[in-house]
């Protein structure tokens, strides 16, 4: 159907002329362009806050001053220097070091090979040592060598601290089926502890550093009585039927220098 000019001299639309799709396709996809467009522009100024926030902190940590370091503290003196230490005493007692005659090579290669043995602990515990003179050391050494079938033979710590010394005696009850049964004692330099046996005592360890003593005789020569390495047994005929040990020595420290202490073996077990 045409349709001509109105009376008024105006034209009336086509509409068959008008392409609706385009007018569709613009009414519905403009909003999601304009919408895409914002979500852009918002995550370029997210990245843009967060760069400048990153600057900002990495320009402020390289100017913060430096943690100060905690004060070095002053190395002690070393103990070697004379003058880092001073003393009052005017006679010290020897250096072990030096007073300890050397140690046979045999001692040392056979004490280092030594197995271990499985032995009663004792404690290391000592029961206090009380300092005595010379004549209450004399006196006490002299006066318990025997005791009825017992007999008493006294370890002097002479040249060093026996760490421990280990001793056998056939009064220390033992399973003698399991072999011998060493038992720990320790003894500090220049004290002197005292052990009881009846047929037998077995000593072992540091015989360099060690005195023996019996009825006021002083042992220091061990090699009649070596049984294997740094090993020694003394039997009740050694020291009965030997003519120097028959009378007492009243006089045991006339060149050595006595004991500090003399203590019997402590006896936490019996």
């Amino acid at each position: 159907v045409e349709k001509g000019p109105s009376s008024a001299g105006q034209t009336t639309l086509d509409l068959d002329s008008v392409d609706w799709a385009s007018k569709v396709k613009d009414a519905v996809y403009r909003p999601q362009r304009n919408r895409l467009l914002w979500v852009i522009l918002a995550s370029l100024l997210a990245l843009s806050v967060a760069v400048a926030a990153a600057l900002w902190y990495w320009h402020y940590s390289e100017q913060a001053p430096p943690v100060p370091e905690p004060p070095a503290t002053a190395a002690p003196s070393d103990p070697a220097d004379p003058g880092a230490y001073t003393t009052d005493i005017d006679d010290p007692q020897p250096d072990p070091a030096t007073a300890a005659p050397s140690l046979p090579e045999t001692d040392l290669a056979e004490s280092a090979e030594e197995p271990a043995e499985d032995i009663e602990p004792a404690s290391p515990d000592r029961p206090a040592e009380v300092a005595l003179d010379p004549e209450d050391i004399t006196d006490r050494v002299l006066s318990r060598t025997v005791s009825g079938d017992t007999l008493f033979l006294i370890v002097y710590a002479r040249y060093g601290n026996l760490e421990p010394i280990r001793v056998d005696s056939d009064v220390f009850p033992s399973d003698r089926a399991s072999g011998t049964a060493l038992r720990p004692y320790w003894v500090e330099q220049q004290h002197a502890m005292r052990f009881e046996f009846i047929d037998q005592i077995v000593l072992q360890g540091t015989l360099s550093r060690m005195l023996l003593i019996y009825n006021g005789h002083v042992i220091d020569d061990f090699s009649p009585y070596y049984m294997d390495g740094p090993r020694i047994r003394i039997t009740r005929n050694d020291l009965l039927e030997n003519p120097d040990f028959s009378e007492a020595n009243p006089s045991p420290f006339s060149g050595i220098p006595e004991p500090l202490a003399l203590t019997d073996r402590p006896r936490f077990a019996p």
